[in-house]
C-alpha cells in the first residue's frame, strides 16, 4: 500500500535518473572536444556546451557561400589563430558567447571551454554593456554584407603583468579592440536534432529536480542576429612603437583581407 507507492516512486526516480546519465553521456560524446576534458565536464557544463554547439552551427549554416574546408596541415592550421593577432568571438543576440577560439586563454587567463555558452555581460565591464547590447539588439532586416560592428570591450582577465594567473573574482580589466559584422543565424532546421531532442527531454526531466544548477530554459532555438568578431588586446603604449627591419612593413587588412594600411615601404620596395 503505502511502503509499494514509496517503492515504486523510488524506483521510478532512479529510472529516470539513470536516463538522464545516459542522455548527458551521449551529449557530452557528441561535443567537439577532446575526451580527456569531456571527463572533467560536469552536468552544467555538458549542457552550457551543447546548447552553445547547437547556436554556432546555426550561425555557421547561415553563410551564404558553402564553407569547405581547404586541406591544410596540422602546422598550418597553428598559424591561423597567430595572424589573427586575436581571438575569434561569436555572441549570440541574447549575449551568450557560444563560441571562442581556443587561444582566448592567452590574452585573457580564461579557458574556451570556461567562456563559451556564458554570458558576455558577466565578463564584460558594466560601462560596456549598453554598446554591446547597441550591436545586439540591430533588427534582422537592417543586417547586410555591408554592416560592420567596430567597438572597445573590457574583459575581465585573469592574467597578471608578471604572466602569473589570479581567481576570476580577483580578474582586472583588458580592453579588447572587436571588429567584425553582424550576421542573421538560420532556423531551428538547421540544428542537431537529436542533440536538440535530448536536450529537450533533459530540461522537462530537470524541472523539479536541478532547475537551480540547470536553467530549464529552452534557449537554443533561432538567435536572431550574432556578432561575428575577432578580439584584440590594445597594447600597451611602450611596446606600441616597434623598429621594424628594412625588408618587413607594416599592412592592415579587414575580415575579406582588404587592404586598408600599407606603410610606405611596401611601395618603395614593391613599386
Amino acid at each position: 500500500s503505502n511502503d509499494k507507492r514509496k517503492e515504486k516512486s523510488r524506483d521510478a526516480a532512479r529510472c529516470r535518473r539513470s536516463r538522464e546519465t545516459d542522455i548527458f553521456l551521449n551529449m557530452a560524446a557528441a561535443l567537439p572536444i577532446s575526451p580527456d576534458e569531456v571527463i572533467h565536464l560536469d552536468k552544467a557544463s555538458v549542457m552550457r556546451l551543447a546548447i552553445a554547439y547547437l547556436k554556432i552551427r546555426s550561425v555557421a549554416n547561415a553563410l551564404k557561400k558553402p564553407f569547405t574546408k581547404i586541406e591544410s596541415t596540422i602546422e598550418a592550421d597553428e598559424f591561423f589563430p597567430q595572424a589573427l593577432d586575436g581571438f575569434m568571438l561569436v555572441i549570440a543576440s541574447n549575449g551568450d558567447m557560444v563560441y571562442l577560439s581556443e587561444n582566448v586563454s592567452d590574452y585573457l587567463g580564461i579557458s574556451q571551454l570556461d567562456m563559451i555558452g556564458q554570458s558576455v555581460y558577466d565578463y564584460s565591464h558594466p560601462c560596456d554593456h549598453e554598446e554591446i547590447k547597441d550591436y545586439l539588439l540591430m533588427e534582422s532586416n537592417s543586417v547586410n554584407e555591408m554592416c560592420s560592428c567596430n567597438f572597445f570591450i573590457r574583459f575581465k582577465c585573469t592574467l597578471t603583468n608578471k604572466g602569473k594567473k589570479v581567481n576570476l573574482k580577483s580578474a582586472s580589466y583588458k580592453v579588447i579592440h572587436c571588429t567584425g559584422r553582424p550576421m542573421i543565424s538560420g532556423g531551428p532546421e538547421v540544428y542537431d536534432k537529436k542533440m536538440g531532442n535530448d536536450i529537450d527531454e533533459t530540461l522537462s526531466s530537470l524541472r523539479s529536480e536541478d532547475q537551480n544548477e540547470i536553467g530549464t530554459e529552452n534557449t537554443y532555438g533561432s538567435i536572431s542576429t550574432a556578432l561575428v568578431m575577432v578580439g584584440c588586446p590594445i597594447p600597451h603604449p611602450s611596446n606600441i612603437e616597434i623598429p621594424l627591419g628594412r625588408q618587413t612593413f607594416l599592412s592592415k587588412h579587414n575580415l575579406n583581407m582588404k587592404f586598408t594600411y600599407v606603410d610606405e615601404r611596401f611601395v618603395s620596395h614593391n613599386l
